[in-house]
């Protein structure tokens, strides 16, 4: 997905948001974190300046809005820091799509902080 990511951008000039889960379970059945991605990996993304990255929920399973408001914010809040190791200021999203389409307008004051101006 990030060739064609990037072989789009070649070809129309356009930038492309990610959204991303703090954790997933993997095919084998462990639960794989952001936080695991290695320095190089890191380095990788980071470069890919066509790329920007925002928050989109803790994992697949769990939506933002069946969770209370002091989870999604720790939630959230793990997934900036994440998302600051491997992108620059400019790479992050300041739209944001949470999963299953919740809003959380009780956050509202959260996302002003970390630059999030539309949800």
């Amino acid at each position: 997905m990030l060739a064609f990511l990037a072989e789009l951008h070649a070809e129309t000039g356009v930038k492309s948001d990610l959204y991303l889960f703090l954790q997933t379970i993997a095919a084998d059945g462990r639960t794989r974190h952001l936080k695991e991605l290695s320095g190089a990996a890191c380095e990788m993304l980071r470069s890919a300046r066509h790329l920007r990255y925002g928050p989109h929920a803790r994992d697949y399973q769990t939506a933002p809005h069946a969770e209370t408001v002091y989870e999604v914010t720790q939630g959230m809040t793990h997934l900036f820091e994440n998302i600051e190791r491997f992108s620059t200021p400019d790479q992050r999203s300041d739209w944001v799509r949470l999963h299953y389409f919740s809003e959380l307008h009780e956050l509202a004051s959260f996302w002003t902080r970390h630059n999030v101006q539309a949800l």
